[in-house]
Order: structure tokens, then sequence, then C-alpha cells
């Protein structure tokens, strides 16, 4: 599974699956750390592509993954306690999800439409599905700090509706690699090199060209075999403020939904 790393579809633009109530049918159901874990059993005519985990297996997984990011990356921990006080962390195995596989691996997803500020639901939600559940468990707490400090503190911070899609994977992504640094990865290894080339090559790529000019010493946060996430983030504020100010980021926002990449 190591070699799958890049293989990561995030789905936080996607609908959300059905909503999460009393009649969800959990089979195991608990608070871990002061998240909120459910793990949902598998229908007995589910015909999947792999054999899942059992659900008490999957749990397990989930909690090593959660205890990583306690003993590990407290720069993660900061940012999802963050949205424990604003609503439920809720992390939920589902073994059917995803529905199918695509061009590469769905690990996990966010989504974003349980937590409303201005609304009744207050839920921070991501989804673990049956690849993931099989995930290394560090490889697994990275994964879950995109989501949940990624997307999650995008949502918390209204970011959702003026941030173009490719800039929010951008910041998702850079928090990984905080989590892949404080987690103590192989940052030489070809999974690492790959995911860095990913990172500064596509999902950053616009960010890292337009700030060169306008953060010339931005260039440097970026130069060492740990880029400084935090320095970068700082820019990063920056340039997607420009945007939202100059209309840049709405124009194309407009064209996303457009063409049906965003609702």
């Amino acid at each position: 599974m190591r070699g799958k790393v890049l293989a990561l579809v995030i789905m936080f633009v996607c609908a959300a699956p059905a909503s999460l109530s009393a009649a969800t049918p959990f089979v195991v159901q608990e608070t871990y750390r002061g998240l909120l874990l459910g793990a949902i059993g598998l229908r007995p005519d589910a015909k999947l592509d792999i054999t899942p985990l059992e659900a008490r297996r999957a749990m397990a997984r989930l909690k090593e993954a959660i205890d990583i990011i306690h003993r590990k990356s407290p720069f993660s921990l900061r940012a999802i306690e963050t949205l424990q006080s604003a609503g439920d962390v809720v992390i939920v195995y589902d073994p059917h999800f995803p529905k199918s596989r695509f061009s590469g691996l769905t690990i996990a997803a966010f989504f974003p439409d349980y937590y409303q500020a201005d609304g009744p639901s207050k839920q921070f939600v991501t989804f673990v599905g049956r690849y993931g559940a099989k995930w290394p468990a560090a490889e697994l707490a990275a994964v879950l700090v995109h989501e949940l400090v990624g997307h999650g503190m995008q949502r918390y911070r209204g970011r959702l509706e003026h941030v173009r899609t490719i800039d929010l994977e951008c910041e998702a992504y850079l928090y990984e690699e905080r989590a892949y640094q404080d987690i103590g990865i192989d940052k030489r290894s070809m999974e690492m090199v790959k995911f860095r080339q990913a990172l500064e090559d596509n999902w950053c790529k616009t960010f890292r060209t337009r700030t060169r000019h306008s953060h010339p010493n931005s260039v440097a946060l970026w130069e060492r075999l740990n880029p400084d996430v935090p320095g970068i983030l700082k820019v990063y504020l920056d340039y997607i403020e420009t945007l939202r100010k100059n209309g840049a980021a709405r124009k194309a926002i407009d064209i996303e939904r457009r063409d049906g990449l965003r609702r």
C-alpha cells in the first residue's frame, strides 16, 4: 500500500452521503480522544473489489492513526482542537466507500455540508473507506490531517466559497506535508519524492509561480528537505486574499461550477 500514497483522490467538493443520524447503521460507535468514531456495517449484498476490514479492526486502525497525530503532530492537533471547539469532529469507516474505483484510490474524504456555521449542523465529518482502513497507520494519519486540518479548517474559516479548488488542495497538501514531517516519514523515499513533486508541480504550482515575484523571500521556504509549512501558509493567506479582492478567484470558481467541477 505504501507505493499508492499518491493515488489519493480528494472529494471534499462532492455531495455528502446520507445524513448521519440515529438511524445510521453503525455497528461500532464510540468517542476516542474527543473524536466521534463510527463504523458502518457491511451490507450482505455488497459486491466490492477488495475484501474490507471488519468494523472493529478498522476502528483499531483509525485509533492508531489518531494516536500518531496526538503523539507526533502538535501542529495538526491544535487545528483539530479548534474544530472540536466549534462542533463535533466525526470519523466514519464505511466499507462501501467509495462507490467505485476510478483512476486512483480514495483513502478518505471530507464532506463540508455537515458543518453549517449559521445552521443546525455542527459536525466536521470525514469518511474513511475500505482502502483507507488498510493503509499503514502513519500514512493514514497524514491523510486524516489533509482532510480534517486542511479541508476542515477551510470550512471552519469560511474559505470554500471564495478559494479556487486547486488552491484549496494546495493548502490541504501543505498540511499533509507538515504531518509527514512531524510523523517522521522518510522524505527521501520514492513515495515522498513523488508526493513532493505533486505538491510543488501540480497542487501548489500556480501559488508558487505567482508568489515568486510578490514574495521573493518565500522561495527559500521551499528549498529544503522539509519545507517551512507555517511560513509558506502565511504567504498563501496573502495570495488567496489577493485573488479574492481582484476577482480572479470568483471568475475561476464560476468556471468550475459551469463545467460541473464544483457545486
